[in-house]
């Protein structure tokens, strides 16, 4: 992919059971601009645990969106079920990448502790 560049458009990324794809621009990627794109990420088909997930991955632009127009949807709240992760680099510096970082929710560990407990609880039942 050589360009890609949007005035307005908005990408949509839908996960499914395992996760979503990349977005990826090669090193022949010779301009990204999207300052003024709106990115919609749909999580709630997503059923693996905790994962990190590369939306774009460009080839230092320095154009990404600003983190202000992502709209995340079936995830949680940020910073509880999913933070963003935005590196937007200089011409000719590293990559361009925006990252998708999935936590599982408090409840999902709460529910590991206690199943956990039950099984110390029949274990020592069973040599008792």
């Amino acid at each position: 992919m050589n360009q890609i560049g949007t005035s307005n458009g908005t990408f949509d990324f839908v996960f499914d059971t395992a996760g979503v794809s990349t977005i990826t621009g090669d090193l022949g990627f010779s301009w990204l601009s999207l300052t003024k794109a709106s990115v919609s990420v749909d999580g709630s088909g997503y059923t693996g645990g905790a994962d990190s997930f590369t939306l774009f991955d460009g080839n230092a632009s320095g154009n990404t969106p600003p983190s202000g127009n992502f709209t995340i949807a079936g995830l949680g709240a940020e910073g509880v079920g999913w933070t963003l992760d935005i590196t937007n680099s200089t011409a000719g510096g590293a990559n361009d990448t925006i990252i998708l970082n999935v936590i599982p929710e408090p409840g999902t560990y709460a529910l590991l502790g206690g199943l956990l407990a039950l099984s110390h609880v029949m274990v020592r039942r069973r040599r008792a």
